[in-house]
C-alpha cells in the first residue's frame, strides 16, 4: 500500500520552557479522544510551513507568541488498523511573551513545575518522549506502529 495525502496526517507539538522557575507549558486536552496533559501543538494547515504553524497552535491553545524555536526531530505514529501515519514535528523553545488564556476548545493551558509533573497524568505517548524536548544537540526521530507495540527511538 502507498501512503497517500488521505493517510498521513502533519502536526506539530512544542515544548515551552520557562527556564528561570523551571515549568513546562502543558495543555490540559479534554477534546477528542486523546486527553491529558501534553505540550501545545496541532494540525498544519495549507499552506504554512511548520514552523509557522507551530507558532500558530502555540498562540491559539495558549495565548504566548513564541520564537527561536528549536527542532527536535519528528515522531511517527502509524496505526495499522486506520491505515494513517501521524508525523508529528517537534520543537522547543525558551523564548516566549504574552500572557496565558484561560480556556480553548482544547482544552487548560498551565504552567507545570517540572518535578511536580505527574507523569501518568500525561495524554498517551507523551511521558515516552518527553525527555527527548530537553536533550541538547540532539534530533530525534521516533516511530511507533500502534497495535503492534513496536517502538524505536533514533538519534540523528
Amino acid at each position: 500500500m502507498f501512503l497517500t495525502a488521505e493517510n498521513i496526517i502533519l502536526t506539530t507539538m512544542c515544548v515551552v520552557w520557562d527556564k528561570q522557575v523551571e515549568k513546562i507549558l502543558l495543555i490540559d486536552r479534554t477534546k477528542g479522544d486523546w486527553n491529558g496533559y501534553t505540550p501545545p501543538g496541532g494540525h498544519i494547515e495549507f499552506p504554512e510551513s511548520i514552523t509557522d504553524c507551530t507558532i500558530r497552535e502555540v498562540k491559539e491553545e495558549t495565548g504566548l507568541k513564541v520564537w527561536d524555536l528549536s527542532y527536535k526531530g519528528v515522531t511517527h505514529f502509524v496505526n495499522t488498523e486506520q491505515k494513517k501515519r501521524f508525523m508529528v514535528f517537534n520543537y522547543y523553545t525558551e523564548k516566549f511573551s504574552g500572557k496565558l488564556i484561560d480556556k480553548t476548545s482544547e482544552g487548560k493551558p498551565a504552567w507545570i513545575k517540572l518535578s511536580k509533573l505527574d507523569y501518568s497524568a500525561l495524554a498517551p505517548g507523551i511521558a515516552e518522549r518527553l525527555d527527548l524536548f530537553f536533550e541538547e544537540d540532539k534530533i530525534t526521530e521516533q516511530y511507533t506502529v500502534e497495535n503492534c507495540a513496536e517502538t524505536e527511538i533514533i538519534k540523528i
